[in-house]
């Protein structure tokens, strides 16, 4: 395997918990205890954090400064283009993506990844879907020419902010992989979006961390199935298993519906203004785009709700 970089998507300005990366863990900034983690693993070759070029970043970048490790600050909204870049001033041949609200980062899911890209010369591998592994370790692997094929090929706002889901959309484009835990853990959360979520956090790591600074997911794993009480601090948010990736991603189902106006919009005008083929290809992507939606109504609707209640 080429050198593998890792990539962490970090900022401050998270709607449900602002300043999450610059929040303790055992007397740590989160950002700080990923780097830690991220270093204690050999096959990664080189870290870059990527945030945002607005002020309220700046401290992330100095966080990255005074670990020893790269960075870069970039369009605040487009989350594709700040990996992409990132990856380039980091000369990174093969990419991990790391989200800065996960701490947990693991080595023996990593390697997974890269024993998996290596067997079948993979564009792209993960373990998104089916989610057997816990939300929090998801682990995106790719070559940096897939990168930049994203990066250069996708238009749609919810491709820019959900990077991944371009691949997901343009499956004949690439070569893509998926692997799965031993067992499914899949209602497990071990990220960082709500209170519930860092009070978990600090529990797993003070239980675990004194002992052994590179404990792994096999570790917390045993030691929630020790201690189920811990699993239902944060088990509110936990989504219905997903069949595919982004299917329960409530932020890109969100975008999904504002890339769709702004698409109706545009197609409309192209029709007026007799820009005929544009226009068809616009009303083609509205119509795969719509298709996306139902799907993913239809599905909640079966496994979240009874369909015989009133209230429906």
């Amino acid at each position: 395997m080429k050198g593998v970089t890792a990539i962490i998507i970090a900022r401050q300005g998270s709607t449900r918990l602002p300043g999450k990366a610059m929040i303790e863990i055992m007397g740590k900034p989160i950002l700080s205890m990923i780097i830690e983690r991220l270093k204690n693993i050999p096959e990664v070759n080189k870290i870059c954090v990527a945030t945002s070029n607005l002020d309220i970043d700046k401290p992330i970048l100095q966080i990255a400064e005074k670990e020893g490790v790269m960075s870069f600050a970039g369009h605040p909204d487009d989350v594709l283009d700040r990996l992409y870049y990132a990856a380039k001033v980091s000369n990174a041949e093969v990419v991990y993506e790391v989200g800065g609200d996960c701490p947990l980062v693991d080595r023996d899911t990593l390697n997974k990844a890269i024993l998996l890209m290596e067997k079948g010369n993979y564009d792209f591998v993960h373990n998104f879907a089916p989610m057997t592994y816990p939300d929090g370790l998801d682990c995106p692997l790719m070559t940096f020419d897939c990168l930049e094929q994203m990066h250069n090929n996708a238009v749609l706002p919810s491709h820019r902010i959900h990077p991944f889901s371009y691949i997901f959309s343009n499956p004949e484009q690439f070569s893509v992989a998926n692997f799965t835990y031993s067992q499914n853990y899949g209602h497990l959360r071990l990220t960082l979006d709500y209170e519930e979520d860092l009070v978990l956090l600090r529990k797993i790591f003070e239980r675990l961390y004194s002992e052994n600074p590179k404990f792994t997911l096999k570790d917390v794993i045993q030691l929630l199935d020790e201690n189920p009480s811990l699993v239902q601090i944060n088990s509110q948010y936990v989504l219905p298993p997903s069949p595919e990736a982004y299917w329960n991603t409530v932020a890109y189902i969100d975008d999904l519906h504002d890339d769709l106006a702004k698409l109706i919009i545009t197609s409309k005008e192209n029709s007026k203004n007799q820009n005929f083929a544009l226009a068809v290809k616009q009303y083609s992507e509205v119509i795969r785009m719509v298709g996306q939606l139902k799907e993913r109504t239809q599905y909640l609707l079966e496994t979240t709700f009874d369909e015989t209640d009133s209230n429906l």
